[in-house]
């Protein structure tokens, strides 16, 4: 749905219960903010370029933030919210400027606050197909998405639904994490810990089992003995000999008993260590699931993205960024970046300084937007210009973890 109008209550869907039922039984609302989530509203916010980026839930009274980007609010009123309007639409709904829509014009969030002028929200459905909330993007000027930045929404929208069904179901995507377990259980590297943490149990077993033998053995020969000295001298105490027995008997069943315990320790030990090994699979599993998701929904996405680490090493590099630059990423000293790929300043002919390179600017923890720079370099011999926007990723718990950069050809506009 293009454009603003916000529906009263009267125009919402009709089975308004059903759908307030399938909000509810996400069990989500007003519950602590999950990485999950915020993961996604993050990529959001990078991707787009925006400043904020929220996934919604919207139940009678009000929007309610389950993860938010750039925006301190966890929740809003309902009526007359820029959410409510997705609510009757079966689509994108897009206000490229608020200020100039007069349904959104005297929006709290448009006449003052935050100055929002764009708008963009995709519903997000239930797992019974239900709108239960949006994935939406806002910004403080005027923009409109076009075709490729509008499918690369629908993407991530539908990341945040598997999110969403794995609440509502406790599962989640099964065939595909089942397979991501399957072959993370057949790298060779795990496969050879595993058999010599089984292998070592095993061998410990063995050892108990072997030392349980001999003590038995040896108390065998204590009763052996005690008989022996009996017989050869009938004149001896019989207290004495009876004692040996009884302390040879003894002796057996604590041998036995000690050989049984440690038997069934070492085999709890193994079904601990298979149960933590299984749940460890499913971990890296549902993280490879989710990164391989997030790796295609990133070279689906017309703009470059490029993102590094602390150290300024390059992590991400998207199919995007290599069209537009020329070249792929590269293991090389980050401060050789500006040399190998060719940057040079908006003149073409100033190489650029290691400083100004946007992707050094934002992991030094400036906001870079629309930066112009040319890149030449021998794939790209003519030389393109192109437009860098960038910013720090930061942790789940706030610590720098690296940076991003979105880079689009703007060669038209020269």
């Amino acid at each position: 749905m293009a454009g603003g109008g916000i529906r009263d209550n009267s125009a919402v869907d009709s089975n308004e219960e059903r759908r307030l039922a399938s909000v509810r039984a996400l069990g989500l609302l007003d519950t602590p903010p999950e990485e999950r989530f915020d993961r996604i509203t993050r990529l959001a916010q990078r991707t787009f370029g925006v400043p904020i980026a929220l996934i919604s839930l919207i139940d009678e009274k009000r929007v309610w933030f389950k993860s938010r980007a750039g925006l301190a609010e966890a929740e809003m009123p309902r009526n007359g919210s820029f959410c409510e309007g997705t609510l009757a639409g079966d689509g994108l709904m897009l206000v490229p400027d608020a200020s100039k829509d007069p349904m959104f014009a005297a929006h709290p969030l448009v006449a003052g606050g935050p100055k929002i002028r764009f708008y963009a929200g995709q519903p997000l459905q239930g797992p019974d197909g239900e709108v239960v909330g949006t994935l939406s993007l806002l910004d403080v000027v005027p923009r409109d998405l076009d075709i490729e930045q509008r499918r690369a929404l629908r993407d991530l929208t539908g990341m945040v639904q598997e999110q969403l069904a794995a609440s509502g179901s406790g599962g989640g995507a099964p065939d595909e994490h089942a397979r991501m377990v399957a072959r993370l259980r057949e790298t060779p590297a795990r496969r050879a810990l595993r058999r010599n943490v089984r292998a070592g149990l095993l061998a410990a077993a063995a050892i108990v089992v072997i030392v349980s033998g001999v003590s038995v053995f040896q108390t065998r020969r204590i009763v052996a003995e005690a008989d022996a000295i009996s017989a050869a001298a009938p004149a001896a105490p019989a207290g004495s000999v009876d004692r040996m027995r009884t302390a040879s008997r003894f002796l057996r069943i604590a041998v036995l008993l000690r050989g049984l315990v440690a038997l069934a320790l070492l085999g709890f030990v193994l079904r601990l260590f298979d149960r933590e090994w299984d749940a460890r699979l499913s971990a890296d599993a549902a993280v490879e699931v989710e990164r391989s998701r997030l790796k295609a929904v990133i070279d689906g996405i017309s703009d470059g993205v490029v993102a590094a680490d602390l150290n300024g090493r390059l992590t991400l590099f998207n199919h995007a960024a290599e069209r537009i630059i020329g070249m792929g990423m590269i293991e090389a000293d980050p401060e050789q970046f500006g040399r190998i790929y060719g940057v040079y300043l908006p003149d073409g002919v100033t190489p650029c300084p290691l400083e100004k390179l946007p992707l050094r600017r934002a992991l030094a923890g400036e906001a870079v937007r629309d930066v112009e720079l040319v890149v030449r370099n021998p794939q790209r011999p003519g030389g393109v210009r192109v437009s860098a926007s960038g910013s720090m990723i930061r942790a789940a718990d706030g610590s720098p973890a690296g940076a991003i950069l979105v880079i689009r050809d703007v060669s038209d506009r020269a």
